[in-house]
């Protein structure tokens, strides 16, 4: 294009120059470029003339760079805001995750929480069903102490009626007593009323020296054969003798002279299952013990001696004079002592089990002239850790020997009690407490109680597990100290037959007495059909 002056006139409103030199004069496109149109502010089309060079050239690029810039800057500020919208949105989360591991370990607290509560729980459950068992087994054991207690009030209603019978009864022989010494005394007063000398003699003889011989042999036959009955008692029946006693004047027992001396005896007493010969029951227990015995018995006769047949075998004299109140081991050992003392034989206690007969032991000792054969502890050189000597569940004699010395012995050592409490030792007082004094009467070196150390033992030693573990209990006190020579040399009069049970029990001929408790009589018979069928 040619640069011409400005002389032309002015662009029309909304032209663009095609070049620089158009704004200072006309504009002349060179040659015919291809022609154009431009947007005008309006809205309308207008037709451009063709652009050259110059315009690519000067105005494409800034358009271009500008165009880029901005989209860089709205790249950048769109980059910002996501990435600000991602960084917030990571905090939020971030809050958020810390607010759940929060939330969950609170809930992992809650849950151990609630775990260790489901325990306690669960313990406590536990807790109160032991305690619960624990109650139901007091319950029952209440129960069981209630019955117990009812048995044993019925069983003490009945002791008390029993004992206000015996006292009934002994009021009655009181005064029937009390009125025979009035009597006596006023007989005894109005006959010696003239001289004294010949009141005393009166009251020492026997019979009255006006009585004829005859008559009184004849009474005195006629009693032992135990006729008379019908004949109305004498003078002397009526007193202390006959009082104690029930009989007359030269008044034999019944058996007396009707029994062997090759007799095994036994006694047996229960208030309720026993109470007599005719209305006795016996426990099971003791059935097979008095069934072994009368089986083995061999050419022995066997008796069991109940209560009510006591005074058909010995005299009321020669028991204690409380002897129905005595315990029944009491009576059982004063009842062997009479029975022996009278008729010899074997005292054998009813609990006790016979494997094989006496006979070759009895002839034992009646060849070698001995006129009692028992056991003795110590014996053997071995302790005995009870304050025991002589056995009395087994004891073997001939009749009117030193049995005799031990009726003597215990009716003294009775007197008028009721029970054994003057003895050292309550419950053997009348076997080994009054036997032995009269052993050791025949041997001197008979081993001593009281030198035993199983038996001197201190109370509050672990050793001491027995009462009688005590040398005050022991027998050898009961008397004088024979063994020491007070009176002499011992006695040597008489042969003994002694042994330590532990030793054997005559060749295994025996076994030891088996308890009689209500509780072992189950257990006890079993085990002793067992031991019986085995020795057989």
């Amino acid at each position: 294009a040619v640069a011409r002056e400005p002389q032309g006139p002015p662009l029309p409103p909304g032209a663009v120059p095609c070049s620089p030199t158009e704004s200072a004069g006309t504009y002349e496109a060179p040659g015919s470029p291809p022609g154009g149109s431009l947007v005008s502010a309006e809205g309308t089309y207008t037709k451009l003339p063709a652009i050259g060079r110059e315009m690519s050239s000067h105005w494409h690029r800034p358009i271009v760079l500008r165009l880029s810039c901005g989209l860089l800057l709205l790249l950048a500020l769109a980059f910002a805001a996501t990435a600000y919208y991602f960084m917030g949105s990571h905090t939020q989360l971030q809050q958020q995750s810390q607010r759940l591991q929060q939330r969950a370990q609170l809930m992992r607290q809650e849950r151990e929480h609630l775990r260790q509560h489901a325990r306690e729980l669960q313990h406590h459950a536990e807790r109160s069903r032991q305690q619960r068992r624990q109650l139901e087994q007091e319950k029952r054991r209440l129960q069981q102490q209630v019955q117990r207690l009812q048995r044993e009030g019925e069983k003490l209603q009945r002791e008390a009626e029993k004992w206000r019978r015996e006292a009934e009864k002994w009021q009655r022989d009181g005064e029937r007593s009390q009125q025979q010494r009035e009597q006596l005394e006023q007989e005894l007063t109005a006959g010696c009323m003239t001289s004294c000398s010949s009141c005393w003699s009166e009251a020492r003889m026997p019979h009255s020296t006006s009585e004829r011989p005859e008559e009184h042999a004849g009474d005195a036959n006629h009693t032992r054969s135990g006729a008379g009955k019908g004949r109305p008692p004498s003078r002397r029946s009526e007193g202390f003798y006959g009082a104690i006693t029930g009989q007359e004047a030269h008044q034999l027992p019944e058996m007396y002279g009707k029994v062997r001396e090759k007799t095994i005896w036994s006694y047996w007493y229960d208030p309720e299952d026993c109470p007599s010969s005719k209305h006795c029951v016996l426990p099971t227990v003791i059935q097979l013990c008095a069934e072994s015995i009368q089986r083995n018995r061999g050419s022995f006769e066997y008796r069991i001696v109940h209560r009510d047949e006591v005074d058909k075998y010995v005299n009321r004299m020669e028991l204690p004079l409380r002897w129905e109140a005595l315990q029944p081991a009491q009576q059982k050992d004063s009842l062997m002592n009479a029975l022996l003392a009278r008729y010899g034989g074997v005292a054998m206690d009813i609990s006790t089990v016979l494997l094989r007969p006496l006979d070759r032991h009895w002839d034992e000792m009646v060849a070698f002239g001995a006129a009692f054969r028992g056991y003795v502890y110590r014996l053997n050189g071995r302790p005995w850790r009870h304050a025991e000597v002589a056995v009395v569940w087994f004891l073997m004699a001939r009749r009117e020997g030193l049995f005799a010395t031990a009726v003597r012995s215990q009716v003294i050592g009775m007197g008028d009690r009721r029970d054994t409490s003057a003895y050292r030792h309550r419950y053997l007082a009348l076997g080994d407490q009054t036997l032995l004094p009269i052993l050791s009467m025949f041997n001197y070196s008979l081993p001593k109680c009281y030198d035993d150390p199983t038996v001197d033992v201190d109370p509050s030693s672990k050793l001491h597990q027995f009462e009688d573990q005590n040398p005050r209990w022991c027998p050898e006190h009961e008397q004088r100290p024979w063994y020491e020579g007070l009176t002499g040399p011992p006695r040597n009069d008489t042969k003994l037959f002694l042994e330590d049970p532990r030793d054997g029990l005559l060749g295994a001929c025996l076994l030891a007495p088996v308890p009689c408790s209500r509780k072992t009589w189950p257990w006890a018979a079993a085990c002793l059909r067992e031991t019986v069928q085995a020795c057989a």
